[in-house]
Order: C-alpha cells, then sequence, then structure tokens
C-alpha cells in the first residue's frame, strides 16, 4: 500500500510577490534618508539610530547610499530565504510595514505639521 505524501509545510509566495515586497522596503528606507536629510536641513531633527548618525558627517550621499542599500540586501536575502522558512516572510512582511509608517510618519512631519518654505 503506498503511503500518501503529504502536503508541503510552506509554500512560498510567487518570487513577483517577494519581488514587489522588497521593491517597497528599497522604496520606503529611501524615502527616510531623504525625508531625514530635509528635515535635519530644517532644523527639526537628528538622526535618532547612533550607528548611522556619524555616517551624515562623512557626507550626505554616503548617508543616502548606507540607509538604503543595508535595507537592500537584507531584503533580498530575506527573500531567499522565504523559501525555506515561514517566519521568514513575516519578518520581511514587519520590516516593509515598519518602513512603511516610518514613512508616513514622515510625511506628518514634513507636509502636515511643518509647511515645506
Amino acid at each position: 500500500m503506498p503511503m500518501p505524501m503529504r502536503p508541503p509545510a510552506w509554500t512560498p509566495p510567487p518570487w513577483g510577490v517577494r519581488f514587489l515586497l522588497c521593491a517597497l522596503l528599497t522604496l520606503a528606507s529611501a524615502y527616510d534618508a531623504l525625508a531625514t536629510l530635509e528635515l535635519m536641513s530644517r532644523g527639526l531633527w537628528a538622526e535618532g539610530n547612533p550607528i548611522i548618525a556619524p555616517a551624515i558627517e562623512w557626507s550626505p550621499n554616503f548617508f543616502i547610499a548606507w540607509k538604503t542599500m543595508a535595507p537592500l540586501f537584507v531584503g533580498v536575502l530575506l527573500c531567499v530565504w522565504t523559501s525555506r522558512f515561514r517566519p521568514i516572510w513575516w519578518l520581511l512582511c514587519l520590516g516593509a510595514a515598519s518602513y512603511a509608517c516610518l514613512a508616513c510618519y514622515h510625511v506628518y512631519l514634513l507636509y502636515l505639521f511643518v509647511p515645506p518654505v
């Protein structure tokens, strides 16, 4: 008698969905970097992350590259691991949602709280 086949434990979302989530994460982190620089130029904000704060003194371009490329690298790595581990998918979704909330907060600070000059 043949053994019944068990369904796979985890069927990851298609690569297109994972790619779109990584793109959202990257765009939101790039907007976070640009909005942080804009708020700092207005004198309303200081970078709260003690690891990345010295990068602003080195160069604004380095700051933007670091704030954009680090989440991109982590997002791509998590997308690859998503095919094997289900919790990684939820971690990736949580990271994208966190950056989206941070981007909305920057919109509030830039355009609703302090009107553009």
